[in-house]
């Protein structure tokens, strides 16, 4: 990353991405309980749900699986990079499908090379307060398309009134 204004911060676990989850995956299992199917295929769905909702509670909530993200720098330009705990680091283009709001924001980034994009959710108590909103701040104003100067003769004409219509 070449970029001279970047935002670099260190991702920590996270209780309100822990009770998200875990939240979900309650309301999943109550819901394939409910479901009129035999009790062989509905053990079967609950225990790959256990298993599912235990490496992502790893992963997302508490950061401790070897792919969770740990580190995250963007740029001003948009270029980002991760680095997971397995120390491996990927860079790409943080697309325009990213999403920033006042406490969670979702990192869309596209590898280098690659068509698929990675998601990496950010929750507020992830990092510090300043370093969460440097994040947002940057997140925002590098997706904004940059402002150029408002001149009457770019202005389209209308298509409301004629012009000889003042005359």
């Amino acid at each position: 990353m070449k970029s001279v204004h970047t935002v670099a911060v260190a991702l920590a676990s996270s209780r309100i991405a822990t009770v998200c989850f875990a939240t979900a995956a309650l309301a999943s299992a109550v819901l394939i309980a409910l479901l009129p199917i035999a009790p062989e295929w509905r053990i079967g769905a609950e225990t790959l749900l256990l298993i599912y909702t235990v490496a992502s509670l790893r992963r997302l909530g508490r950061r401790k699986a070897m792919h969770a993200v740990v580190r995250l720098e963007v740029g001003e330009d948009l270029r980002g990079a991760i680095t997971e705990r397995c120390g491996r680091r990927i860079e790409g283009t943080i697309t325009d499908q990213t999403y920033v709001g006042p406490n969670f924001a979702s990192v869309l980034l596209r590898p280098d090379g690659r068509r698929l994009s990675r998601a990496i959710p950010i929750f507020a108590d992830m990092l510090p307060a300043e370093d969460f909103r440097r994040l947002r701040v940057l997140l925002r104003l590098g997706r904004s398309p940059p402002r150029q100067p408002f001149s009457l003769s770019q202005r389209a004409p209308s298509k409301v009134a004629p012009l000889s219509a003042f005359d």
